[in-house]
């Protein structure tokens, strides 16, 4: 399984009601490009993250994917 990985700013908060566009799991990465903000649950970034940064138009705004190895779930 690979990770993309991009900079992100310090700017974006996710917070607890923040959801998984895909799936309504909690969101742990959210990403901005001219249609808006899109957010991702750990799964769903892993697995979309890698084609939506091949587009320089795409940032990563906010990933939080370490909560998930910290023992952090809220």
């Amino acid at each position: 399984m690979s990770t993309a990985t991009a900079e992100t700013t310090d700017e974006f908060t996710l917070l607890n009601a923040d959801r998984c566009d895909r799936c309504g799991a909690p969101a742990l990465v959210a990403t901005a490009h001219l249609a808006g903000v899109l957010m991702f649950c750990a799964h769903h970034a892993n697995e979309h993250l890698p084609a939506l940064l091949a587009d320089d138009r795409v940032t990563v705004i906010a990933d939080q994917r370490h909560r998930l190895s910290d023992g952090v779930r809220s």
